[in-house]
């Protein structure tokens, strides 16, 4: 069996420069350590061969397999012990879904946005917080952010202003505190 040698492949392959082809590796194993890290993975992938097969299977029109899409679907972050961790898959999904559901609020309220979009305090904390906030709630006020969230889409930031107004709250803050 003839061995491969990866690099030159690839930029044959592909008519990257070597210094392209170096960025774009670094990239893909950056990808590779943190789907590694995320998925629990014990033994490591062959980045080299794991680029390789995918850039063949991307230009020859065939599917990847879930393993790859998941590699290229996986953001690149450095491996580094200084570097800050980041969010496990299902508290990204966490933070996404409070982002979708406060996005109208956030137009109007820069406590609640500068406190959800504060790093220095952990995720877990800030999502305990902002359950409970939303769970104090009445129905009217609910009501107040699901329709600022559906008018945040296509409307300005009167549009909101109005809402809240609509409902008889002028503080936009509906009692977030601290």
């Amino acid at each position: 069996m003839k061995k491969i040698n990866y690099k030159q492949s690839i930029q044959k392959l592909t008519g990257w420069s070597t210094e392209y082809y170096n960025k774009q590796y670094d990239i893909y194993r950056l990808k590779v350590r943190t789907f590694e890290r995320e998925t629990g993975k014990s033994e490591k992938i062959n980045v080299a061969a794991s680029f390789y097969y995918t850039i063949k299977a991307q230009k020859s029109g065939k599917p990847l397999s879930p393993q790859k899409r998941g590699i290229l679907s996986t953001p690149a972050l450095s491996t580094s012990k200084k570097r800050k961790q980041s969010l496990i898959a299902s508290e990204r999904r966490a933070k996404a879904y409070y982002e979708y559901r406060l996005r109208g609020l956030f137009m109007v309220n820069d406590k609640l946005r500068e406190y959800f979009y504060n790093e220095n305090i952990p995720w877990a904390v800030r999502q305990e917080r902002l359950k409970a906030y939303l769970d104090s709630l009445n129905g009217t006020k609910k009501a107040q952010i699901n329709k600022a969230a559906k008018i945040s889409e296509i409307g300005n930031i009167e549009d909101l202003v109005n809402i809240f107004e609509e409902f008889g709250d002028g503080e936009y803050e509906l009692g977030f505190e601290f």
